[in-house]
């Protein structure tokens, strides 16, 4: 890497992006990121010496430093093959109201399976859709997003239908 001056150390500041990498790796970040975090560290303190000759060695220091603030840090999230609790219970509600819808279907009364299938949607597939954004990176989080789209989709085609 080079700067364009030789008052700032460049180990220094090799020595500064490397303790970047190991914070965010510590913090949970997978390697495309944190090597895209760093690329972008080094480009920003390439263009603040271009932009300004005189900035010193230490606040280029205390500006990569400041990537790895907290703030930004990476959440932990389950991989995608993972089964979070939160997609468990996303699904335990989509089936919950898929069961309701099913019961709604097979009523013979038409005020019962109205109100039976109003329940299903706002229970079963609107709090699927609810948990399964919080755990969209696991697969049931996935699954049970499609299958409360799935009851609202049964609730809009009942009330277009004549």
């Amino acid at each position: 890497m080079t700067f364009g001056t030789e008052r700032i150390d460049t180990a220094h500041i090799e020595k500064a992006i490397a303790q970047l990498e190991q914070s965010l790796r510590a913090s949970g970040y997978d390697l495309d990121e944190m090597g895209s975090i760093a690329q972008g560290a080094r480009e920003h303190v390439e263009e603040l010496i271009a932009n300004d000759p005189s900035v010193s060695e230490s606040e280029l220091i205390a500006f990569i430093n400041g990537f790895s603030d907290p703030e930004i840090a990476a959440s932990p999230q389950p991989p995608a093959n993972e089964h979070g609790l939160t997609g468990m219970f996303a699904l335990a509600s989509a089936l919950v109201g898929i069961a309701i819808m099913i019961a709604a279907f097979l009523s013979a009364d038409p005020d019962l399976g109205g109100a039976l299938m109003l329940l299903g949607t706002l229970l079963g597939g609107g709090l699927a859709c609810v948990l399964g954004f919080l755990s969209r990176r696991s697969q049931t989080g996935k699954i049970a997003i499609a299958m409360g789209a799935a009851l609202w989709l049964c609730l809009f085609v009942f009330l277009a239908v004549p």
